[in-house]
């Protein structure tokens, strides 16, 4: 346990969260290093502040990466036709593949 508390520590530190960011050009998760890095690139600024308050892909869902291809094949027909009816597409792969 001590061990899982100091790997975490170094991982969330903010030293640490800027040098990945220089490296893997990732977005840090801790406000220290983000502020760092919108100091140096100020056109990140905008999405280091959103943020705290962003949604994510749900890629630990079983069903996303099914919905996931199925948006890429069927999304553009949402502004052709009924959106309801590609949505509950959608919704009906979740489901099944839940």
């Amino acid at each position: 346990q001590m061990q899982d508390k100091a790997f975490l520590s170094f991982v969330m530190s903010d030293q640490w969260q800027k040098s990945f960011f220089d490296a893997y050009k990732l977005l840090p998760i801790t406000k220290g290093a983000s502020e760092q890095v919108a100091q140096a690139n100020p056109d990140l600024k905008p999405f280091l502040d959103s943020l705290p308050t962003d949604t994510f892909y749900p890629v630990n869902q079983k069903a996303w990466a099914q919905v996931n291809a199925q948006i890429k094949q069927i999304i553009g027909q949402a502004v052709s036709s009924d959106p309801s009816k590609i949505l509950d597409q959608l919704q009906n792969t979740a489901k099944s593949n839940s």
